[in-house]
């Protein structure tokens, strides 16, 4: 059964997680547990009943993001209830790379953050290369939380409380 976690913000609180497209089993997330990986972001799309069970089972966390460009409230509400989704949880929405200009994005964020936030969940943008939203538009829209991607991109005025970091192997 899948259950909403809060995290209390912190210095000490820094938790460490990935996010993949790949389908992870039993083996592989308990591989990255025993390294110390909390939770896996997951694209709402492409996530399983059975690989969530999976992930779970073996304590690890959950978070979960929708492509670019999907802001259908109704969609991402309906494979929210298909995957079980507790009320509480986080549900980031993809703002990078899109080709849509700030008024657009604005209206489909805002509407995305309503939907989810009447249902009972916290909603993000995850904002990466190619967002046109200056600061003050990105601190406008309705979502309070932020998710910063690993490329050089503005934050919000009250920042980010998640940030993606490369490998310590990757130079950027």
């Amino acid at each position: 059964m899948l259950r909403a976690v809060k995290a209390v913000a912190s210095a000490a609180n820094l938790t460490w997680g990935i996010d993949t497209v790949l389908t992870l089993t039993k083996p592989m997330a308990m591989a990255l547990v025993n390294r110390n990986v909390v939770f896996r972001v997951g694209y709402i799309d492409l996530l399983t009943p059975a690989e969530l069970a999976d992930i779970t089972s073996v304590g690890m966390q959950v978070s979960f993001v929708g492509f670019a460009l999907e802001f259908d409230p109704s969609h991402t509400l309906a494979r929210l209830a298909a995957l079980g989704v507790p009320k509480g949880c986080t549900i980031w929405h993809d703002i990078e790379g899109t080709g849509l200009d700030a008024a657009t994005i604005i209206a489909k964020s805002d509407t995305l953050t309503n939907a989810l936030v009447s249902e009972g969940y916290e909603a993000g943008p995850y904002v990466g290369a190619g967002c046109p939203l200056s600061v003050a538009q990105l601190s406008g829209l309705v979502a309070n939380r932020y998710w910063h991607s690993v490329s050089r991109v503005i934050d919000p005025s009250r920042g980010p409380c998640m940030e993606q970091v490369p490998p310590d192997d990757v130079v950027i």
